[in-house]
């Protein structure tokens, strides 16, 4: 594959202002590969670099090589309409509430600067590298960065219609996820009651019985199949709230369910993975048509 290194700091900083001519950068010189630095934080030169961007879209492919230059990238301002393969944004309508706040987060969002969005990001699907790699801990909790990542998360799991989702699912190797419980899904039961979107930061998971029970799941990254999984039935988990105060809970039915398939997430699984029966493993269509089961994300 032909491919160039392009350094972006200095060259986004020098012709972020007339970025309507930076079309030229496309030719041949430049191949196929945008190589960030880490050196570039977004937090301190967003606008520059999203301007940049915006005229080498779909004419390049963008490799982040720092976790923390992505984290600090969700909360570009909304691309002019009409632009095929851009992220799409929802911007906050409520009059004398400038910053976005997402169910599962008491406080606004901080002030980015941009105008106030939250994006729906990109979700990695199966044979993507990250899906399968150990992610990190969250090293601040509370920051600015953190806050609008769970932001950007909630927003991209509603939006795809999910159970949960964790932050590999979103190209950033960190120990986070989101999920909900919904009142069809719940099974009424003390530990297994409906749920708001409850956001999680560096958990703990403790499986309390041997027993294991198989539970039918799907998955954002994995679109379209569904399997049954061997689940605990009965779990604890514990961690870091959306506001990054401790926080710990027992949970059993589709609770325990879809907090055991997002921690695997953060460990590198996919619920095939766990998988010991694959007759019993297929799209969903084709299940339902066979027999009605309940499904996972």
């Amino acid at each position: 594959m032909r491919s160039e290194t392009l350094a972006l700091k200095p060259l986004a900083l020098e012709l972020a202002g007339p970025a309507h001519g930076l079309g030229g950068l496309a030719g041949p010189p430049f191949g196929r590969l945008l190589i960030v630095p880490p050196e570039l934080h977004l937090a301190e030169y967003p606008l520059p670099l999203h301007l940049l961007l915006e005229r080498l879209q779909r004419l390049v492919d963008i490799v982040v090589t720092h976790q923390y230059l992505h984290l600090a990238a969700f909360s570009f301002p909304p691309p002019r309409p009409g632009r095929s393969g851009a992220p799409r944004f929802r911007r906050e309508h409520r009059k004398g509430a400038p910053y976005n706040t997402p169910p599962g987060l008491a406080k606004p969002l901080p002030p980015n600067n941009l105008g106030s969005v939250m994006a729906i990001l990109k979700i990695a699907r199966m044979g993507h590298p990250i899906l399968t790699r150990r992610a990190e801990p969250v090293a601040d909790p509370r920051s600015g960065e953190t806050r609008r990542l769970i932001a950007d998360m909630i927003e991209t799991m509603l939006d795809a219609g999910g159970a949960g989702l964790a932050a590999p699912q979103v190209h950033v190797p960190l120990r986070l996820f989101v999920f909900r419980v919904s009142p069809e899904r719940a099974s009424g039961g003390p530990e297994d009651s409906p749920m708001p979107v409850t956001v999680v930061i560096n958990p703990e998971l403790e499986l309390l019985s041997e027993e294991r029970e198989l539970r039918w799941e799907g998955c954002l990254s994995i679109p379209g199949l569904r399997g049954a999984v061997p689940r605990a039935p009965r779990i604890r988990y514990a961690g870091l709230d959306g506001e990054g105060e401790k926080m710990e809970a027992f949970a059993s039915g589709f609770h325990a369910n879809v907090v055991q398939h997002e921690y695997d997430h953060l460990d590198g699984i996919l619920y095939p993975m766990r998988m010991k029966d694959f007759s019993l493993f297929g799209f969903a269509e084709e299940l339902a048509r066979a027999e009605p089961q309940e499904t996972g994300q």
